[in-house]
């Protein structure tokens, strides 16, 4: 038993709260020593999560935070091998491994299942950020370094070829760019991520001494969560850490930006493809620099602001933008963001004219005053309030662990001296905000205050650039010749020196015995089940859910044409957002804000593993509410089923603009997903329709449905649609289930959904066979510094005796050869493989790649080292353990549930789950090396090839392929 005050290993505990909400209890420490800070969450989640944070202060864009967030991960002390991170990646259970970078803090998270997992990855985590080897070489491996490439110098770095790659995203430009000009004088001012023009610019020893000041245990924010006892936590901590530091005073604080006299205009430049219609690629924002980190209560009614100004279609901040014609979506980096010592507001709009950037102002400042004149509708706030009170209780594991989620939700505040319970228990800040919007108009003179009459504001325009990747290449060329001719013989040897070196360290072969390890016989045999319980025609899980319900649907597709097939993720996409015939979409997005959690629609093509393994095409539809609020839930679904009205053409435009805006928004974030599907789309019906919904097709498709939108065209895509929900939304055409603790809240689920018939899933059509001509050779241009390539070639699905050592060999081939090759030797931001099991695709893929040529090439050398066998026991143990923590990885019982139906709906059985693991469990060498030469007798040449890259590096490559050259297409 835990008590206030108590002295715990050298930690004094300041604080027990509960947390109902959470369904757990909070522990505050201080370490005696140190003063260390430490927050633990007591609760019965079996996936235990802790997160070493540090406040850290960058005072240039040189990315030194960044570079450190990598390199201190690559040895120490303890484990003085060049890579412990990714070794340990082979070597757990974890079902999170990672690092975050922030604006001003850097933080060490991990997330497990199994206790000894857990004191192996706390060990080298803490190993790691406390006593690193930092070394020169893995500097130079992870930052920045000069090399040759026919006797030109070149710069290389995989921190360097990350941050090329984010900043060719206009969406991560704006960002900084916001950031720049409201934080002219803070650390908010710099690139924590790193600038890459100024990444060269950090030298080994300013690095050193960034880790000097900030990582020590004075600067230390320790997090841990779930059902592991937290005494075992302090004493391991303290015992193997803390008990070899004293305090240190770290000038650490982030001053707040000082006030300015009247608001301020910028403009920054964001790279653009020569496709593009330049003249109406530009983005406008206002942003205001708001309330401290800690006014918790000033940001909790921001906090509602931003969902009445601009959260769904409803909101009067967006419709107005929105429905003025002049661009196509909100700007990127629009909404509040509380990341910083002062929270920020940005909203605006992108793809506008030039000419209509005042305009955009001009809508902004109008649409405040008449809101503070006119008053806000009540029915705004009640929709804002919910969806606050609706995101504090939903317990979610994407992209995070949950526990996570609760670590980054406070950070912010934690480290700039504010208490985080207030974040975690808001309920007496909720209750004084409904008190006070009772009394009289406060949200609006909340308006007043902190956007009418705050002049710390910036009117910025991001502008296209078509020629500014080519000129910054130039610049770098140009200034890596100058440097080339100043180098001194001596200088040039000890450039080649060093890169032998590297080259050497990544090449080496450790003995990784120092290491920590589960073993195979720690791993669990069996695999989650959960089971449902058919209750006439539909589905319950009971699931602890926290008082919320989730019903999923599933919808078959039964004659659509290709024209419709097409248009069947706009149609989803559409359906919850356009309004009924009852209700305008403004009153719907309403409903949906004010009863629900969000209703969203997904076309789907699945495997079915039936008979010759056909494919079905359906559309899942989800929905999620409080309790309370079921019987609004089923009112709204049976109207979005039933009424579903896509006439308003108006509205119709605009949200096809929309949705164009976010798909292109995607690519250079997630290039490599794109160009796996691209190579694969031709194996089979599955793999075509996947990408062709959800693919770069899927975007090409919308692009054209989205140019020359006349009133002739919008009747012709709106009777398209009227003509998909008919198809689909047809009486005995759904199958249903409902997630929440059913048992407990007696919900009467069979009156709620009409005409519900759960009948099997009969498939639809069978697949084509493959054939070599179905081979693709494709490049796709846009404006990028870095490229995103992938190889892919069919094999066989789940059902199949050898997928569970085709599963194997892609973690063997992932975390060993294509990290090494890919990210430690030539600088991209990550190298890969996967296996589909389901689809029966294997891929190869980079991402953020500087190079092409040698990366395919790098694939055909995959596909021998997998058919030599030079891999050890111990490597096939590993990748056995990555395996199967893959298929281990808990999700959150509403998800883990919605997957239970999936698999339902397509005949994927339990036993065929259970089948494959125990079949990774029993691989061997022979195994491996038997299923590799079946499957792996390949060259790149002999798979579909799809590179997403700038179009001068894919015709400088397309000069050197020959007969095997890429067929290139514009994005």
């Amino acid at each position: 038993m835990i008590k206030l005050n108590q002295n715990i290993h050298g930690f004094k505990v300041r604080r027990i709260i509960k947390l109902e909400d959470l369904h757990s209890t909070l522990y505050e420490l201080e370490h005696i020593e140190t003063g260390a800070k430490y927050i633990h969450l007591k609760n019965k989640d079996s996936e235990n999560t802790f997160c070493t944070s540090f406040k850290t202060i960058p005072r240039d864009s040189t990315g030194v935070a960044h570079i450190l967030e990598h390199t201190v991960l690559t040895g120490s002390e303890k484990y003085p091998i060049k890579d412990p991170f990714f070794s340990m990646l082979k070597r757990s259970m974890n079902t999170f491994m990672n690092a975050f970078t922030s604006s001003d803090w850097t933080g060490y998270p991990f997330a497990t299942q199994n206790k000894k997992d857990f004191y192996n990855l706390l060990s080298v985590y803490l190993d790691s950020v406390f006593f690193p080897k930092i070394s020169e070489l893995s500097f130079k491996q992870e930052g920045h370094r000069l090399d040759f490439d026919d006797e030109k110098l070149v710069q290389k770095g995989i921190v360097y070829n990350e941050m090329k790659g984010c900043m060719s995203s206009a969406a991560r430009i704006m960002e900084e760019s916001i950031k720049q000009s409201l934080f002219p004088t803070t650390t908010y001012h710099y690139n924590s991520g790193g600038d890459p023009n100024d990444i060269p610019k950090l030298s080994y020893e300013q690095f050193r001494q960034f880790h000097k000041i900030f990582y020590h245990p004075s600067n230390a924010y320790f997090y841990s969560y779930g059902n592991f006892p937290l005494q075992e936590h302090l004493k391991f901590i303290q015992d193997n850490f803390l008990c070899k530091f004293k305090k240190i005073n770290i000038k650490n604080n982030v001053a707040i930006e000082s006030n300015w006299d009247k608001p301020k205009k910028s403009k920054y430049f964001f790279p653009a493809s020569n496709g593009d219609d330049i003249e109406k690629k530009y983005q406008v924002c206002v942003s205001w620099r708001l309330a401290p980190a800690d006014a918790f209560f000033d940001n909790l009614c921001l906090e509602i602001l931003e969902n009445i100004l601009i959260g769904n279609s409803s909101s009067p901040m967006r419709a107005a933008l929105i429905e003025s014609g002049l661009g196509s979506g909100l700007s990127d980096g629009a909404g509040l963001e509380a990341e910083f010592r002062s929270s920020i507001f940005s909203c605006g709009l992108k793809d506008i004219s030039k000419k209509d950037a005042l305009k955009i102002k001009e809508i902004i400042f109008k649409t405040l005053e008449d809101l503070v004149v006119n008053r806000i509708d009540k029915k705004l706030i009640n929709a804002a309030i919910h969806k606050i009170e609706f995101n504090h209780k939903e317990i979610t594991n994407i992209p995070y662990p949950h526990g996570l989620h609760i670590n980054l939700n406070i950070i912010n505040s934690w480290i700039h001296g504010g208490d985080p319970v207030q974040i975690l228990k808001f309920d007496n800040d909720l209750q004084k905000l409904q008190k006070e919007i009772e009394k009289g108009p406060f949200l609006e003179e909340k308006i007043k205050q902190h956007f009418l009459q705050n002049k710390n504001q910036t009117f910025l325009i991001l502008a296209p650039d078509t020629l500014i990747h080519k000129k910054q290449e130039e610049k770098i060329k140009k200034e890596l010749a100058q440097i080339n001719k100043k180098l001194t013989i001596k200088q040039k040897e000890k450039i080649q020196q060093d890169c032998a070196r590297l080259q050497k360290l990544q090449e080496s072969h450790e003995d990784l015995s120092c290491l920590p390890s589960l073993e195979i016989k720690d791993i669990p045999k069996t695999v989650k089940i959960i089971l449902g319980k058919n209750i006439g025609n539909s589905i319950y899980y009971n699931q602890p859910t926290n008082d919320i319900i989730y019903f999923r649907a599933c919808f078959d597709i039964l004659d659509l044409n290709k024209k419709l097939i097409k248009l069947l993720p706009l149609f989803c996409y559409l359906l919850p957002k356009i309004g009924t015939k009852k209700l305008s979409y403004t009153e719907l997005a309403y409903f949906i804000s004010n009863y629900t959690g969000g209703i969203t629609l997904s076309p789907e093509a699945r495997v079915v593993y039936k008979k010759n393994h056909d494919y079905a095409p359906f559309v899942l539809f989800d929905a999620k509410c409080l309790y309370r609020n079921r019987e609004k839930m089923f009112e709204i679904v049976g109207e979005l089923i039933s009424e579903f009205d896509f006439s308003n053409l108006r509205v119709l435009k605009n949200f096809i603009l929309e949705y164009k805006a976010k798909l292109e928004a995607r690519i250079i974030e997630e290039g490599h997903y794109f160009a796996m599907s691209l190579s694969a789309r031709n194996f089979s019906q599955n793999s075509m329709l996947t990408e062709a919904w959800h693919g770069m097709h899927q975007l090409k498709n919308v692009q054209e449905v989205a140019r020359d939108l006349n009133d002739q065209k919008l009747k012709k895509i709106s009777q398209d649609l009227l003509k998909i929900g008919k198809n689909i939304f047809r009486k005995n055409n759904m199958r249903a289930a409902l997630i929440g603790d059913i048992e407990k809240q007696k919900i009467d689920f069979e009156n709620k959904i009409l005409n519900i018939d759960y009948k099997q899933l009969d498939a639809l059509n069978k697949e084509k066979s493959v054939k070599n001509s179905f081979l693709l050779r494709e490049g796709w241009t846009t404006s990028t510094n870095v490229s995103f390539v992938a190889c892919s070639f069919p094999v066989v699905k789940i059902c199949h005796k050898d997928a569970p050592i085709l599963f194997i060999i892609n973690k063997i081939l992932s975390l060993g050869f294509l990290h090494r090759e890919i990210r430690e030797k030539r600088g991209a931001y990550g190298g890969y493989a996967r296996y589909d099991y389901e689809d029966g695709v294997f891929y190869f893929a980079s991402y953020r790649d500087p190079h092409i040529l040698s990366t395919l090439e790098i694939y055909t050398q995959a596909m021998e080292f997998i058919r030599k066998g030079q891999y050890s026991e111990d490597d096939i143990s590993e990748a056995i353990i990555q395996a199967c923590a893959h298929i281990d990885k808990p999700d959150s019982p509403a998800d883990a549930a919605k997957d239970a139906f999936e698999r339902k709906l397509v005949f994927l059985s339990d036993d065929v789950r259970l089948i494959f693991k125990k079949e990774i469990l029993s691989a061997t060498h022979q195994k491996i090396i038997n299923v590799a030469n079946k499957y792996f007798n390949k060259r790149w040449q002999d798979c579909s090839v799809a590179v997403i890259s700038s179009d001068d590096k894919l015709k400088q490559v397309n000069k050197k392929l020959g007969k095997n050259r890429l067929k290139i297409f514009e994005i």
